[in-house]
């Protein structure tokens, strides 16, 4: 389980991508991108192919993006998380959110030897604040159940 300062400050950064975000706007990338956008966060929506959301290009990858991202939530089957880890890595990123389901021992490992920060095991949609809905009700049970991320 990640640490809860950990989480507060992922949600500090400037500017945060989602990698694995689906070109028909469908499926939990394009919902967390819709989420974190939607709460006021500068987020840039991520597609190896490419596309549109909503409107909004999908960047086909972090080494394609202009300027600096600081945090990247990953949304990927784990077999590509390791490649996306590498980019993210050349881009400058020092904060990874593997979505459950996303992460693998590989990228750990390259987070580890890389120096990088991540958050895992932990939905990105239980703490984008203001946390709303299903995930507030979620995040509140599982307060009341003493299973939330512990403070540093």
């Amino acid at each position: 389980m990640s640490s809860l300062k950990t989480i507060e400050e992922f949600f500090s950064l400037p500017r945060l991508a989602v990698v694995g975000v689906s070109r028909s706007g469908k499926g939990f990338g394009a919902s967390a991108f819709r989420t974190l956008k939607g709460n006021g966060l500068d987020v840039t929506p991520i597609n190896r192919s490419g596309g549109l959301i909503d409107g909004i290009p999908l960047v086909n990858s972090l080494r394609s993006l202009a300027g600096k991202i600081d945090g990247v939530v990953i949304v990927t089957p784990p077999d590509q998380s390791v490649s996306v880890i590498d980019d993210a890595i050349a881009a400058g990123v020092r904060q990874i959110w593997f979505q459950p389901g996303s992460d693998s021992p590989d990228a750990f490992r390259s987070c580890n030897e890389a120096g990088l920060s991540y958050v895992h095991k932990e939905c990105v949609l239980m703490f984008a604040p203001p946390v709303k809905g299903g995930h507030y009700i979620h995040s509140l049970l599982r307060r009341l159940m003493g299973r939330m991320p512990a403070v540093e």
